[in-house]
């Protein structure tokens, strides 16, 4: 399977990263390749946002890791109640962009990447919320807390 090489998208050390492309051509398998391996490298976690709250919700009635489980057949991928395990240990959450209000008490000092998936709306199937910026901008300002 080709996808997103992450460590050569990375490696430029750009404090954000935008990806744009079509469909099926590896974005999101690429991320879950990279955040499978920083954990069990370096036990890095990662913060995962959606927009809505139906789009978290689609997200954890599937199976999040069923595309990349054969390549990491020797450890136990799971995700429920917006968490995400490796062998039982939490190394990513989940949160809607909708909520980042609430998130000021939260500390995320172990959070090391954010992944805003599907960030793009296609057209006529969603709106962006009206201070989006500001909302990423500030998450993006908890995660960097120490």
């Amino acid at each position: 399977m080709h996808y997103y090489d992450y460590n050569k998208i990375l490696s430029y050390n750009a404090p954000i990263n935008i990806l744009i492309g079509e469909r099926g051509v590896g974005k999101t398998y690429g991320m879950k390749d990279y955040l499978i391996r920083r954990f069990l490298k370096k036990k890095e976690k990662f913060l995962y946002i959606r927009r809505y709250e139906n789009e978290l919700k689609s997200v954890f009635q599937k199976d999040f890791f069923g595309d990349i489980r054969d390549k990491y057949s020797d450890i136990l991928l799971t995700s429920k109640n917006k968490r995400f395990y490796i062998n039982g240990e939490e190394f990513g959450i989940a949160k809607r962009l909708t909520e980042s209000q609430d998130l000021k008490s939260v500390s995320f000092s172990d959070v090391k990447t954010i992944v805003f998936d599907e960030y793009a709306i296609e057209k006529n199937r969603r709106y962006y919320l009206s201070n989006e910026g500001m909302i990423i901008a500030r998450i993006i300002g908890f995660s960097n807390k120490k």
